[in-house]
């Protein structure tokens, strides 16, 4: 082959090179940015939302303590407010949750969740607010005791299981992403040395 000839054919095996590795550059950024968009977006959000979920709970927890605490109708009254404000906001928290896209074992995991927090508000908070109304304390201190705690730890429980959920989700992505980072690395060395080679 003539001088001209293999300039000419390396420099369109180059070129073929450059161009894959390239390419190859903008797909790989192109998925990275989609799982750091899926980790930030979705997850992180989504584990905020729930976090925001799971102080409130325990805000709950002790507005209850504080109203049987008082031994007063009217403070228990007070308490109750705040307690149905504290639900309105983990409501509007777990209907924003609700409208990202989830997976089918998230939405067991929800379900299972809504289950307990419906438990605990009805056979919970409203025996709570019932008798400490009606200043029945020893029998709010039995309810306490055998209703709420539990109810409460249970609602506690699945509110972490959905938080693990989307924190091992999220780690899952960064894995991806990772795998990711290492195969374009590979390929763009892969490039450079058939480039040097040539």
């Amino acid at each position: 082959l003539k001088i001209g000839t293999r300039l000419i054919a390396l420099t369109i095996i180059t070129s073929a090179l450059l161009l894959a590795v390239g390419l190859i550059g903008v797909w790989g950024i192109k998925q990275s940015s989609s799982a750091l968009t899926q980790i930030f977006d979705r997850h992180l959000t989504s584990i905020n939302q729930l976090q925001s979920v799971r102080v409130s709970q325990f805000q709950i927890r002790n507005d209850i303590f504080d109203a049987r605490m008082a031994q007063d109708a009217f403070v228990a009254q007070e308490k109750f407010d705040q307690i149905d404000k504290r639900i309105r906001q983990i409501s509007e928290l777990l209907d924003a949750y609700k409208k990202q896209p989830l997976s089918a074992r998230e939405k067991q995991l929800l379900d299972t969740y809504m289950s307990a927090r419906m438990d605990f508000g009805v056979n919970g908070i409203g025996k709570m607010r019932d008798l400490l109304n009606s200043e029945r304390y020893a029998e709010a201190d039995s309810v306490n005791g055998d209703a709420m705690t539990p109810k409460f730890a249970s609602v506690l429980k699945h509110t972490d299981a959905l938080i693990d959920h989307l924190t091992n989700e999220a780690g899952a992505y960064r894995k991806q992403t990772e795998s990711l980072a290492k195969i374009l690395n590979l390929a763009a060395l892969i490039g450079v040395a058939v480039g040097l080679a040539l």
